[in-house]
């Protein structure tokens, strides 16, 4: 038999340490799915920013501040690159 409690704790571990796996790999899948020529119009570089994410996925305390800062600063610029708004 199984004790609900412990079966409950081990829900939100697994949850709470699937987030910043999940939240890095939604980077790396965003970040491969970008046309090439958007990140030759970008200051960056595709193939380091995706071996920095891949990385990133298991090891959490490099992946997590790669992701958000992809998130955050990457993906809207190669966004709008990608849509034609060059600045």
């Amino acid at each position: 038999m199984f004790d609900f409690w412990t079966v409950m704790g081990a829900v939100v571990w697994v949850t709470a340490l699937s987030i910043p796996f999940a939240i890095t790999a939604a980077a790396f899948l965003h970040a491969a799915r970008m046309p090439q020529w958007a990140w030759a119009l970008s200051s960056h570089t595709q193939i380091w920013w995706l071996a920095g994410l891949a990385i990133g996925i298991p090891v959490f305390p490099v992946g997590i501040p790669a992701a958000i800062w992809y998130f955050v600063r990457l993906r809207p610029e190669l966004n709008r690159i990608e849509s034609g708004r060059i600045d």
